[in-house]
């Protein structure tokens, strides 16, 4: 009878040992799997920002050149310039318009 008890243990123990190596075996194979699948977001994400990056380089510098053409065609200069190919010319007499006690079309 103490035999019988002493295998019926024995048994208890190797199941248990069982069981347990198997549910650390799939705790394992869980983790294992997780890393990849977050290993291969990281690596996506960081192309995606690399690309982002490098397109902000690029507008960064057409909007250098862009600037740089706006202020050379803003210039007084410049304005006169045009102007005068569109026919505009400058006043030869200048009219001074001031709120005196006396309107302009009293005059």
């Amino acid at each position: 009878m103490l035999k019988l008890r002493n295998n019926h243990r024995e048994n208890n123990k190797i199941t248990s040992r069982f069981s347990i190596n198997h549910f650390l075996i799939i705790i394992l194979a869980f983790l294992v799997g997780a890393q990849v699948i977050l290993s291969n977001k990281v690596a996506t994400k960081g192309q995606l920002l690399s690309q982002l990056e490098d397109q902000a380089v690029v507008l960064e510098e057409e909007n250098q050149k862009l600037l740089s053409a706006n202020v050379d065609d803003l210039s007084l200069n410049q304005l006169s310039k045009y102007a005068q190919q569109l026919g505009f010319v400058e006043p030869e007499e200048v009219i001074n318009l001031s709120t005196s006690s006396q309107g302009l079309a009293m005059r």
